[in-house]
C-alpha cells in the first residue's frame, strides 16, 4: 500500500470503529481484554472482523478491516 493512500485514512479509536461497523449491520460477538469480534451476514456469507482495542487504530489495520468488509476508503470517509 502506498503511503499517500494510507494518509487519507483518519486515525480513529476502536470505539469509533465499533460504531461505524454497527451502522452497517455488524454486531459484537465477543469482547476480550484487547480486542472485540464483530460479525455480519451478507450476500457472500458470514463476515467476521477483529477490532483491536486501541485508542488509535493503526491506519494499516483500518485499511485491512475495510478490505475485509468490502468498504472503500471513500465510502468509509463519507460515513464519518
Amino acid at each position: 500500500m502506498k503511503p499517500d493512500k494510507l494518509s487519507k485514512l483518519p486515525v480513529i479509536s476502536w470505539k469509533d470503529m465499533e460504531k461505524c461497523l454497527a451502522n452497517i449491520g455488524f454486531t459484537v460477538v465477543t469482547i476480550q481484554e484487547n480486542h472485540l469480534k464483530m460479525r455480519r451476514h451478507d450476500s457472500s456469507g458470514l463476515v467476521t472482523v477483529i477490532v483491536p482495542k486501541s485508542d488509535e487504530l493503526d491506519r494499516r489495520t483500518l485499511k485491512c478491516i475495510l478490505r475485509v468488509i468490502g468498504l472503500s476508503t471513500r465510502r468509509f470517509l463519507e460515513m464519518r
